[in-house]
């Protein structure tokens, strides 16, 4: 951040994304991987030309993908409505060839307990700086620094830990996901759609490489999902097979 590579902070976020998950920190993995879309979705916006679009596209896509399994498999349903058309914005854009980026889509919103979480963490990494630099020179109050230090660590693990207790409360309260979190404004394009033409379903897909996700969302809301034992390899086989009979009836 501080040489203004936006491409590797992104990458360096998505990659805190992945270590959090693989060490089955959920809540702390979603926090990352959202602040790597955001990083994502920023320089994006910067980028006018479709082939590099396409490109940087297939690079980032991944991290919407981890982002948006990880919230659908833990009943995180709006949030994750809100990355998939982000994604679906993206594979238009692929497909099209078109330059225009969505500009009028929200951009990913953190929870108040995650915004608390990100504030303790950039906390650490300035003072870690600082402890450093204390180290190398043998500062004079180097003891009380790594006192201050494992003061600020128990702070922030007590965030991660009121974290996973405000969503462990609000998902067990029920499968709606309007308890856990329903901001002003959110999913517009799929309420737009649905409040024009009365009756209409809003199908979102999501393929990964070992499942598919389906959600389907009518009056206004994301009114149910489902977790298919479907690889990509038999998604693209089914696909391929329906545009030949669709072809030759």
């Amino acid at each position: 951040r501080e040489i203004e590579d936006r491409a590797g902070e992104g990458r360096a976020l998505n990659n805190l994304g992945l270590l959090f998950e693989s060490d089955q920190q959920i809540e702390l993995s979603i926090i990352f991987y959202k602040l790597a879309v955001r990083s994502w979705e920023d320089l994006r916006q910067d980028i006018s030309d479709p082939a590099l679009l396409t490109s940087y596209t297939e690079t980032i896509s991944v991290s919407y993908r981890n982002l948006s399994d990880l919230l659908l498999d833990h009943g995180r349903i709006l949030e994750a409505q809100q990355v998939l058309e982000l994604l679906k914005v993206q594979e238009l854009v692929e497909f099209t060839d078109d330059e225009r980026t969505g500009d009028s889509l929200p951009e990913i919103i953190l929870l108040p307990k995650e915004e608390e979480i990100i504030a303790e963490y950039t906390t650490l990494i300035a003072f870690g700086k600082q402890l450093r630099d204390c180290e190398t020179n043998r500062c004079v109050n180097l003891s009380a620094l790594r006192t201050h230090r494992d003061h600020q660590f128990q702070q922030y693990r007590d965030a991660v830990a009121s974290l996973v207790t405000f969503i462990k409360d609000r998902l067990d309260e029920g499968d709606d996901p309007d308890l856990l979190l329903n901001p002003t404004g959110f999913a517009t394009k799929a309420k737009e759609i649905i409040n024009q033409q009365p009756g209409t379903v809003v199908v979102y897909p999501l393929v990964l490489e070992d499942k598919l996700w389906l959600l389907w969302a009518a009056v206004g809301r994301v009114i149910s999902r489902r977790e298919i034992p479907v690889s990509r390899t038999e998604m693209g086989n089914a696909v391929i097979e329906f545009r030949a009979l669709i072809e030759d009836r």
